[in-house]
C-alpha cells in the first residue's frame, strides 16, 4: 500500500513539473496580451515580482453564483489532500493564480543553488506537505501552492470589503508576492549556512 502511495505521489509530481513550462508560457503571453509586464521584465527575479503581481491581481475577478466549479476546468492542485480550494475565483482567475504559483516556483529555484522539485516527506507525523510537490533547499522544503493561496485571500478581502473578517485578512498590497519570496529566501539553506537557525 505505502509503495502504491509513493508512486502515486511522483506521478503527480511529474505531472505537475512537467506543466511548468507550458504554464508560465501562458502566463507571459497573457501579460503581454493584456497589458501586464513584458518577457524582459518577467526575467524571474525578485525585482519582477511587484509588477507581476500588481498585473495579475488586477485582472482577478469573482465567481459569479452561476458559474460552477468544473472539475476538469481547473488547476490540478484545485481540492487536492487539505488544500483549500478557493471557489470564489473564476476560472480565468485560477489559471492566473496556478500561473504564479510556477513564477513563484521558477524564481525560487534560479535563486538558489541546489534547490529542485522533490515530492515531500517528513518524519513529523501529519506534516501538511507530505506526499505533495515541495522545493527543497530550504529548511523546511517550500510548498509551491499553498502560500499562494494565503495571499489571494488579500485580494478576496479587496474584492468582498463587506464580508466578515474574522481573522484580520488585510487586503493586497502589489509587494505582497515580493515579500513572500523574502520570507521563502530567509529559509534558503545557501553555501555558508546552515538554514533559519544560521541566522
Amino acid at each position: 500500500m505505502m509503495a502504491n502511495v509513493a508512486t502515486a505521489a511522483e506521478q503527480y509530481l511529474h505531472a505537475y513539473t512537467a506543466a511548468s513550462e507550458p504554464r508560465l508560457r501562458w502566463l507571459r503571453e497573457t501579460a503581454v496580451a493584456t497589458g501586464g509586464p513584458s518577457p524582459d521584465q518577467l526575467d524571474y527575479s525578485r525585482d519582477s515580482l511587484v509588477p507581476l503581481w500588481t498585473w495579475a491581481t488586477g485582472q482577478f475577478r469573482l465567481r459569479t453564483e452561476a458559474e460552477s466549479v468544473a472539475p476538469r476546468r481547473v488547476p490540478m492542485w484545485y481540492g487536492r489532500g487539505t488544500l483549500h480550494s478557493p471557489s470564489w475565483c473564476s476560472d480565468d482567475t485560477l489559471d492566473l493564480v496556478d500561473g504564479l504559483i510556477y513564477y513563484r516556483a521558477e524564481s525560487l529555484l534560479r535563486a538558489v543553488p541546489g534547490a529542485r522539485w522533490e515530492v515531500g516527506h517528513s518524519e513529523t507525523l501529519g506534516w501538511i506537505s507530505e506526499g505533495e510537490p515541495v522545493l527543497t533547499g530550504f529548511d523546511p522544503p517550500i510548498s509551491p501552492v499553498r502560500p499562494i493561496i494565503a495571499l489571494i485571500g488579500r485580494v478576496y478581502r479587496r474584492l468582498k470589503p463587506d464580508r466578515p473578517n474574522p481573522y484580520g485578512i488585510p487586503s493586497d498590497t502589489p509587494y505582497d508576492l515580493r515579500e513572500q519570496f523574502d520570507i521563502d529566501m530567509s529559509m534558503a539553506q545557501l553555501p555558508g549556512t546552515r538554514g533559519p537557525e544560521a541566522r
